[in-house]
């Protein structure tokens, strides 16, 4: 394996042949124009990025999940045709009569494996800081297509930004910026510690306490998990600005679409204002991603240990509960 390779993965199905016909494998393996899930910055392909790895007829290997062991198929064996057309890469591969081309099959159409994948080494590409902090990546141009792939996981979640390594093209300054801000600053959630590119809300990248809706973990499961509960309590997100909410809600809405996740209703909920919690105590600073803290109720906090502002909660509702006794203490003494 090339140490400068990279791979990409798109949540795109592609098409397996019927039993009655000549087995098949046919789908995109990149799309042109398209914004990729984030990857501590956004990348697109310019359509014209194929154009010069193509003149030179690469052999390029058709491979299961980028294996080399589980070859499906190869250009300079006829049996993987690639076409770039005006969507992207496509390919069709006529796979071998073996257990492991069969079996994968199989599982595909049963829809158990839904993405396809190609691995490169970039030529030319343009970074891009844009001014509300994020970086994007145009691909200009392809130095060498490596090979292509149906992939098990076809998004970018299969890895965290963490593990994730940057491409050697970006730019010092943006590579030194990224970094320092992805080791200084994670925010623990579900047993994974995540940087602010896992959050669909960052009112602040160095304070972890404005960060919102978590939704990019190192499974699939997890993420559609989170990307449900995202949707499930959008209404309660708490100091988000208008422009921050609109912004988060489209890139649910869009995440949610990419992960099979059925939305009914895509208009934006109301935000409902959670800027004290029922006994009258302000959690804003609490960074506790527990059920109860996200609802507001850190005095009943279940993490192991408590938030901070659990002991602060709970003396609040005994003082309250104690108001109360002397009232109805009160209203006995009056009869």
């Amino acid at each position: 394996m090339k140490t400068n390779a990279e791979y990409r993965n798109i949540r795109q199905e592609f098409r397996v042949s019927g039993a009655g016909e000549a087995p098949k494998i046919s789908g995109y393996a990149a799309l042109f124009d398209t914004p990729s899930e984030d990857l501590g910055f956004s990348e697109e392909i310019d359509p014209h990025a194929f154009d010069a790895v193509m003149k030179t007829n690469p052999d390029v290997r058709a491979l299961w999940n980028h294996n080399p062991d589980c070859v499906l198929g190869r250009t300079s064996a006829n049996t993987l045709t690639l076409t770039i057309d005006s969507r992207g890469l496509a390919y069709v591969i006529d796979p071998p009569d073996t257990t492991l081309a069969n079996d994968l099959m199989v599982s595909m159409r049963r829809k158990d494996i839904t993405g396809s994948s190609f691995g490169f080494i970039c030529g030319r590409d343009q970074w891009t800081d844009n001014a509300d902090g994020t970086i994007t990546r145009r691909i200009l141009e392809f130095q060498e297509l490596l090979d292509i792939s149906p992939v098990t996981y076809p998004a970018y979640d299969g890895t965290t930004a963490q593990a994730r390594s940057l491409p050697t093209s970006m730019p010092a300054e943006m590579r030194s910026r990224f970094e320092a801000r992805r080791k200084t600053h994670t925010k623990s959630v579900d047993g994974e510690n995540l940087t602010d590119d896992a959050f669909l809300i960052v009112g602040d990248p160095n304070k972890t306490a404005t960060w919102d809706l978590p939704w990019k973990f190192s499974t699939e499961e997890k993420t559609i998990t989170h990307l449900r509960d995202a949707l499930a309590r959008f209404n309660q997100v708490k100091g988000a600005t208008e422009e921050q909410l609109k912004a988060a809600w489209d890139k649910l809405v869009k995440l949610c679409k990419e992960h099979g996740i059925t939305v009914t209703d895509t208009k934006m909920p109301s935000v409902r204002s959670m800027d004290a919690n029922a006994d009258g105590t302000d959690n804003d600073l609490c960074e506790c991603d527990c059920a109860q803290c996200r609802a507001g109720a850190c005095g009943i906090c279940s993490a192991d240990p408590q938030c901070d502002n659990a002991e602060r909660c709970q003396r609040s509702i005994r003082m309250i509960e104690h108001e109360r006794a002397k009232m109805r203490v009160k209203l006995l003494s009056l009869k």
